[in-house]
């Protein structure tokens, strides 16, 4: 068993230094640090007042230097100190105090990388943070003491590397990709010493995230390196009994391994080489042991058909179900991966993830378009929450379909086969006026976010985003209504012309009075749907409960009421 286990140490609170310095009032007096000249010589210090012993036997002056409070060693410490639930975007990073990044590393990775299943608790990795962090980064010599969260030498080294590997990440979603290549690297470095030397948990947990970390850049070989030593430190413990964290990283690591490819994959090839070790891993049970035999083999090599689509929505839907299920009731019990912000990232992932296994199969069947058209809409305006800037790599395939669909429906409108804001009937009846250009547009500002932080975009989309680029510079050089500096910047148009349609519309405003009323009448119907979908996927103030069950992740026909 790895050293990764906590049993019921994990909720305690770090131990105070007072506790690990001294026994009692009436034993000799302690400082809380080593002298400066047993920092310096490497040297273990007895740290006795006024002078150490080696100091004393050497003849020379001992000197203490003023200790820097680090942890949580005082109640005021705790009660005093500053909550940061937000994340910074790129301008801000640079001016957050070390303190504050730290803890917004932290943050981030509970919140949005984990997906509810960490490999350590976050009261250690706080405890490492605050004790020896800064110590490491300065490249000082670090003496571990002794203490109820980390147990050896090796394991207080690799939480560094953990570490670095989580601030990698950190930076790469924030867009300073030189950063994050420079600490990378750095982790990988101290990775390859320890791979030869040690076979701990944290080494693997480690290799995880540095493959999280090359899915965004879209190097697979290095990726399916790091996924082949997680797979086979998983492996040699098969027989063992995982510890929590042992089991969140076998769990990470299956969802992690889809991401492998070059995101051509079918939807139902994908969900058969998946979804089943996913449920198994999640749930501890076989999904052949619970659906109807040969289910899986039949949806396979059945023919894309409306029967068949709607067999396989059925068995996509139980999974999902269960699956989001057990994942709500487990975050339950770990109040760290529970906050507020964490479900709802979580609800955005689970529509995407969704809605792309149901495009894929419908990219099939021409006989359901309308389908297929509402599935792609409905991922559009997800890509415009405010979650959806810190999804992974893994959902890069399901908005470039998205973006595909919508821009082949562009070039119909364009050859006149195809008439713009033409009603589009959903499955529930309702009748929707769609500017595609404008969805068009929402696409390309979900790429382009997501190529700032993944160069694996530009390898998968470059193309289709310079169509989309040339499509909607086409389209809206032709239309009366301008755009604005945000929308000029994403079709990277010079600045002076933005302006100049800005001037123009500002003087359309005050001579043409109908022209805006015409437009907003254009846009009901969209806004109406747009304000539907986000308040589904969390742009609300407040959420209930049962807001978050998968029942009601699973009833897409509540997105347009």
């Amino acid at each position: 068993m790895s050293s990764s286990t906590t049993s019921s140490s994990e909720q305690l609170l770090p131990p105070s230094t007072s506790s690990l310095t001294s026994t009692s009032a009436t034993t000799t007096s302690l400082s809380t640090i080593s002298c400066e000249s047993c920092r310096h010589s490497h040297k273990k210090c007895d740290r006795q007042l006024p002078s150490c012993t080696k100091c004393s036997k050497k003849g020379i002056e001992c000197n203490y230097s003023e200790p820097k409070k680090r942890g949580k060693a005082s109640d005021a410490y705790k009660k005093n100190k500053k909550q940061k639930t937000d994340f910074p975007h790129q301008n801000q990073i640079a001016q957050s105090s070390h303190e504050d990044l730290i803890q917004q590393v932290s943050e981030f990775y509970f919140t949005f990388v984990c997906s509810g299943y960490p490999v350590l608790d976050k009261t250690k990795l706080e405890y490492f943070t605050n004790e020896y962090l800064t110590k490491f980064e300065n490249g000082e010599h670090v003496e571990l003491i002794a203490n109820d969260f980390i147990h050896s030498e090796e394991e207080l080294q690799l939480l560094y590397v953990l570490f670095l590997s989580m601030k990698a990440i950190y930076y790469q979603f924030h867009y300073e990709l030189d950063i994050a290549e420079e600490i990378m690297k750095k982790c990988e470095k101290l990775l390859g010493q320890y791979l030869t030397q040690s076979f701990n948990f944290y080494i693997y947990a480690s290799c995880q995230l540095v493959a999280v970390y090359y899915s965004g850049i879209g190097d697979l070989s290095r990726l399916k390196f790091y996924e082949t030593l997680v797979n086979f430190y998983l492996n040699h413990l098969t027989g063992n009994t995982f510890d929590l964290y042992e089991k969140n990283l076998e769990r990470r690591a299956a969802f992690v391994s889809g991401i492998t490819n070059d995101m051509a994959t079918d939807g139902v090839s994908s969900f058969i080489e998946r979804v089943p070790k996913i449920f198994q891993v999640t749930v501890d049970q076989k999904l052949d042991n619970i659906l109807l035999p040969g289910t899986l083999e039949y949806i396979r090599t059945a023919p894309a058909t409306t029967q068949n689509y709607a067999f396989f929505r059925q068995v996509l839907e139980f999974v999902f179900k269960v699956i989001g299920q057990f994942r709500a009731e487990y975050c339950s019990r770990l109040t760290f991966c529970n906050t507020e912000t964490a479900l709802k990232f979580a609800q955005v992932n689970r529509h995407l993830i969704y809605c792309g296994f149901h495009m894929q199969y419908l990219t099939r069947m021409p006989s359901m378009a309308n389908e297929l058209e509402e599935l792609a809409l409905k991922v559009s305006c997800i890509t415009e929450s405010e979650y959806f800037r810190y999804c992974s790599a893994e959902m890069i395939g399901c908005v470039k379909t998205a973006a595909e669909i919508h821009l082949r429906i562009c070039k119909q409108i364009e050859n006149g086969s195809r008439r713009n804001n033409a009603p589009l009937i959903t499955t529930t009846g309702k009748s929707l006026n769609i500017d595609y250009y404008a969805i068009l547009e929402k696409d390309l500002n979900a790429l382009t976010c997501m190529e700032k932080k993944f160069k694996r975009v530009s390898m998968v989309c470059g193309t289709l985003i310079q169509e989309i680029r040339i499509t909607l510079q086409n389209h809206y050089n032709m239309q009366v209504n301008t755009l604005n500096l945000a929308t000029a910047q994403a079709l990277r148009l010079p600045t002076i012309i933005a302006q100049q349609q800005q001037h123009q519309q500002h003087q359309q405003q005050h001579t043409s009075p109908q022209s805006s009323h015409e437009g907003d009448d254009k846009w009901m119907s969209l806004i109406k749907y747009l304000e539907a979908i986000k308040e589904r996927i969390g742009n609300q103030p407040s959420e209930e409960p049962e807001e978050t069950d998968d029942d009601a992740f699973l009833d897409f026909d509540s997105l347009t009421n």
